[in-house]
């Protein structure tokens, strides 16, 4: 099973200031997609998403990118330094695993 996986960053919180910089991003509003390359009966792409928050270190003045300036692949590069990416890419090829070869399903009482 080959799986692709993104980010979603659904939201950033911030410190209005801290150390004389504005919008500082202190934590990450997430959601981790992972899809499998197998297909259910209708013919869709078996998905599963991981919803989290993560927060981030403090910037480096010198280094501080604007709030208006951050782009996607700035901020998931931050995702993947203080989160533990291999931890999460197991949880969700987990859940795949179980969508696709369930080992519990819950059925409607034989009476209804």
């Amino acid at each position: 099973m080959a799986n692709t996986y993104d980010w979603v960053i659904n939201k950033l919180d911030v410190y209005p200031t801290e150390n004389n910089l504005k919008d500082v991003v202190y934590n990450i509003h997430w959601t981790y997609i992972a899809t499998s390359d197998q297909k259910d009966a209708e013919g869709n792409f078996y998905k599963t998403e991981l919803i989290g928050t993560s927060v981030v270190s403090s910037p480096d003045e010198a280094q501080f990118t604007p709030f208006e300036e951050l782009t996607k692949n700035q901020v998931v590069s931050w995702l993947e330094e203080d989160t533990s990416i291999a931890g999460i890419q197991q949880v969700a090829d987990n859940n795949l695993n179980e969508v696709i070869n369930p080992t519990s399903i819950s059925k409607n009482a034989p009476w209804q």
